[in-house]
């Protein structure tokens, strides 16, 4: 399985960020009187999307 490189200059950096984003606003719902038991799944399904869309080898037009 072949990865995007560490250097790619937009994905990266995007990636992460969407991810520290939702990781902040699960925290504040939790804060807000969300179930905990629930943010651990929702943080699992954010990571897992995210490094899924990091991995992801788009079709090359020929």
């Amino acid at each position: 399985m072949t990865t995007r490189r560490l250097t790619d200059p937009a994905s990266v950096p995007a990636g992460i960020s969407i991810l520290c984003a939702l990781a902040l606003l699960t925290g504040w719902l939790v804060l807000r009187g969300a179930p905990f038991a629930l943010a651990i799944p929702a943080n699992a399904a954010f990571v897992t999307v995210c490094v899924a869309l990091l991995i992801h080898r788009p079709r090359r037009h020929r």
